[in-house]
């Protein structure tokens, strides 16, 4: 009976150390692909892009910039995963643009955007840093042009929704998580 239990407590260590080692390889795994976005995916410059689409890139962009220009890689995707995902809800306008624009009343759902208005949505020298912009502009070329592919590996788990972590909205909403100074939901 006692070489059956060491052995039944040597074997639930391995499958302890196991799930372990997987868990923190997926985490790893996940953070190293949002760092490897210019390598795994397509590789589309704006100016390859039809006006139609660059117009979603300038809004996309702009909203990258004014809403997380200060994140990293992973804080920027994430803004503007939830700006895709409007795109694709029933809930939402089905642009880029009427995502970014969007007003229900007196209220934007990017605060950024009643402040500063329809001026700021093109390849401007308006930016405090059009080196950063240029750089936004890149990230979101591609995850604009990869939206289906980064998906599958929502880092917002499909949020549409954010704020900034200091403000405490009352939302009835599913928290997904928190990246960056954001925090993320979905209904």
């Amino acid at each position: 009976m006692t070489k059956f239990l060491f052995k039944l407590c040597v074997f639930m260590l391995g499958l302890y150390l196991f799930v372990i080692f997987n868990i923190q390889e997926k985490i790893h795994t996940s953070t190293d692909r949002v760092d490897k976005l210019e390598t795994k995916y397509l590789n589309i410059n704006y100016e390859d892009l039809n006006a139609e689409h660059q117009k979603d890139i300038d809004c996309l962009a702009s909203n990258i910039y004014f809403e997380a220009r200060g994140e990293s890689t992973k804080g920027k995707v994430a803004v503007a995963m939830v700006t895709l995902n409007r795109v694709v809800s029933k809930d939402f306008p089905n642009t880029v643009c009427g995502v970014v624009l969007q007003r229900t009343k007196k209220v934007c759902q990017f605060s950024w955007y009643c402040q500063k208005r329809e001026s700021w949505l093109h390849r401007s020298a308006r930016v405090k840093s059009k080196k950063h912009y240029d750089e936004i502009e890149n990230l979101a070329v591609k995850v604009y042009t990869n939206y289906q592919t980064l998906k599958k590996e929502d880092l917002t788990y499909g949020s549409t929704f954010y704020h900034a972590t200091y403000i405490n909205p009352k939302w009835d909403l599913y928290k997904t998580r928190t990246i960056g100074n954001h925090t993320f939901y979905k209904h």
